[in-house]
């Protein structure tokens, strides 16, 4: 067999945290696009340890606060050393009181929490700091187990062909009975095989 061209190939883990971390950031959380390409590798490098963790502090803040695209430094490199006046311990229990507050990295967007576990976080009468750590737990844990399970299930699947059609026989049977028909959480009992992988 010949080597692969070193051009063409992917690596298939640090692919599966990058669309890891992009379904959570923008399904979950509710970021924009923009905001995802633009914060993506950079929030992975803190979670890796080669990057500034002061980029992660600004970057769950803003999260929580309903930032918009842009209005973060896109790498640890261009962060200010104390960008927000507020210590984050002292920071307001709502966005709408960030805004109130005085808080730049709230601005127009005050009172806008776009994704379904950001308004419930911002709801929670836990404090603020307790929510901007959970913010940053799920967006490290909830990327990093489903990316890492995804490189191994990968390289599973290639060890056993026989496995690998199987799988790929259900998924495409269960495209072509959905049609357009919008997908709902209860498809996934229509996929048993995958689900045991």
């Amino acid at each position: 067999m010949a080597a692969a061209d070193p051009a063409s190939e992917v690596e298939m883990n640090d692919f599966f945290l990058y669309e890891t971390q992009a379904q959570l950031q923008m399904a979950i959380f509710g970021n924009s696009d923009k905001f995802m390409k633009d914060t993506n590798e950079a929030i992975r490098g803190v979670f890796a340890g080669t990057a500034d963790p002061r980029y992660g502090r600004e970057w769950g803040l803003r999260v929580l606060e309903g930032t918009a695209a842009g209005e973060i430094p896109t790498s640890p490199a261009d962060l200010v050393a104390e960008s927000c006046p507020m210590h984050i311990s002292h920071r307001p229990h709502s966005v709408a009181a960030a805004a109130a507050n005085g808080c730049p990295f709230v601005g127009k967007h005050a009172g806008t929490v776009r994704g379904p576990l950001t308004k419930k976080l911002m709801e929670s009468p836990s404090s603020f700091p307790s929510r901007w750590g959970n913010t940053m737990l799920f967006a490290f844990a909830g990327h990093d187990t489903t990316g890492h399970t995804l490189t191994w299930l990968c390289f599973e699947l290639a060890k056993q062909p026989s496995i690998q059609r199987k799988l790929v026989a259900e998924v495409d049977a269960f495209w072509a009975s959905k049609g357009d028909a919008e997908l709902e959480y209860t498809d996934f009992l229509k996929l048993p095989f995958m689900t045991k992988c």
